[in-house]
This record gives structure tokens, sequence and C-alpha cells, in this order.
């Protein structure tokens, strides 16, 4: 079986950099020559190429990992057979792909690039032409990287694209800003300011993951003393309707996504 990406971006890296420990014959396929050196240079082992100028096999797997805006240029002038094709691209719909590759063995997953670290969320939606032994091969391949989640609904991606696909950069954009905060306003140097924010973010998975019984909420209200320092943190967080503006954001990515589809 080969393993064959269409475009090499950084969704692209996160998973053929963990395929690449398991698996010998990974083409990664990718015009653009600043990422074909750096793809040459972090993974020597893993195969490069600036056209698709093979002919897979019915037991191949194929990877689309391409721009929305770009699936029509990318997708017209390529032969698949029967290869197994996941597609990585939010809001394509699997009947548009089928019809520039005429093949229907189509699997869509919305993963996000903590697969990299063996800890991606990834939602798995399998198209009814995938039989029990395709959906075997794909499950095999994500199980390594981290969760995986059966999608019943192909519209359900774009739900999963808001809520987990996203999600990284979400969480990223918040620690960007406590690190700030607790430097330019607090005095922290950046090394100790960064230092803090990690452990207080990874600390609080730890405590949420160590504790089943008790909910967020209840792990929230146990730190919040009644008329203490922690309340009125928390009630400028409510007064500001942190919980609105995290609905609309995630609302806009999932609009995003529909748009994409059309």
């Amino acid at each position: 079986m080969k393993i064959i990406f269409i475009g090499g971006g950084n969704i692209a890296e996160a998973i053929f950099s963990q395929l690449g420990k398991t698996y010998a014959h990974i083409l990664v396929i990718d015009h653009n020559q600043i990422r074909a050196n750096y793809i040459k240079q972090n993974y020597p082992h893993i195969n490069h190429s600036f056209d698709f100028n093979i002919t897979p096999q019915n037991d191949d797997v194929i990877f689309l990992a391409i721009k929305p805006k770009d699936v029509a240029t990318a997708l017209s002038n390529i032969t698949t057979n029967n290869a197994l094709i996941v597609s990585l691209m939010a809001g394509i719909k699997c009947a548009t792909i089928a019809k520039y590759l005429n093949n229907d063995n189509i699997v869509r997953v919305m993963p996000n690039t903590l697969l990299q670290f063996g800890h991606g969320t990834s939602g798995i939606f399998f198209s009814p032409r995938i039989n029990s032994q395709q959906q075997d091969v794909v499950l095999k391949l994500f199980s390594t990287m981290g969760h995986n989640y059966i999608l019943k609904n192909e519209s359900d991606i774009n739900n999963f694209t808001a809520v987990a696909g996203s999600a990284p950069a979400y969480v990223y954009y918040l620690i960007e800003n406590f690190i700030d905060i607790t430097q330019q306003e607090f005095g922290f140097s950046a090394a100790e300011a960064k230092a803090i924010t990690l452990q207080i973010f990874k600390g609080s998975v730890i405590a949420i993951e160590n504790s089943p019984q008790q909910t967020v909420s209840e792990l929230r209200r146990k730190v919040t003393s009644p008329n203490g320092t922690t309340e009125r943190a928390i009630n400028v967080l409510q007064e500001k309707k942190i919980d609105e503006i995290l609905v609309q954001a995630m609302r806009s990515c999932y609009n995003r996504a529909k748009e994409l589809t059309q």
C-alpha cells in the first residue's frame, strides 16, 4: 500500500510526520519549491514530487490536502482508479470530489494539527461506497494520532470543523493573550510568562481528566471563593459575555465551512 498526499501543507504534515514512523511508502506531491525543500530537509525518508505522475493501485490511499479554492485545478487532471480517497478539505462534499475524480471511494476526515503530537481529534465520515475493510484501513491510519469520532452524516463535518478542527487555534489565541498580559501588565519576563501560562493550562486539563466525578463548572466553583479575588475576575468575564463571544466565533467558523460547500 502506498500512501499519497496531494498537498504538503500543515495538516498534511501533521499526518505524514506520524505515518512516516510506521509506513515506508509515502509520497507527498506539492508544487511549491519552498515547501518541497522543507519536506526534503525535515523528512528525508519521505518521497516528494512536483507532479502527479503515478498510477495509483486500488489498495493505495490518497490524501487530499488541497486548499478548497484549488480543488478544480488540482483534481481535474489526475487519475486515482479505485484507490481509497481521504479528503482533509473543509467544505468540499464527497459528490464534488467524486465528480472530478470519477471515484466514489471517498472518506472525509476533519482532523486538527494536534495529530502531529499524537493528541489529535478527528471527525470521520464514510461515504456509502466505503466497505468495512476500507473503514478499518482509515481507522488504523488515524488510531495512533489521537481520538477518532465517527460522523453519521456528511453535514456533521461542518459542525466538527467549528468545535474541533479549528479549535487548536482558539486555544492558542487564548494562551497567546495570557502570555502577553502576564508579561506586559504584570511585569514577568517573557520566559516566565510563557512557563506560568503553559503550566496553568496543562495543570487545569490534568485536573479535569483526574476528576471524573466533578463537572468543569464544579471545579471552577471550587477555585472561586465568594467575594474573593477569583470571583472578581469571573464576574468581569461574565459581564463581557465571553460565552457569547465563543459561540459567535464558532458559528462564524461553521458558516465559513458551509460557504465553502457552495
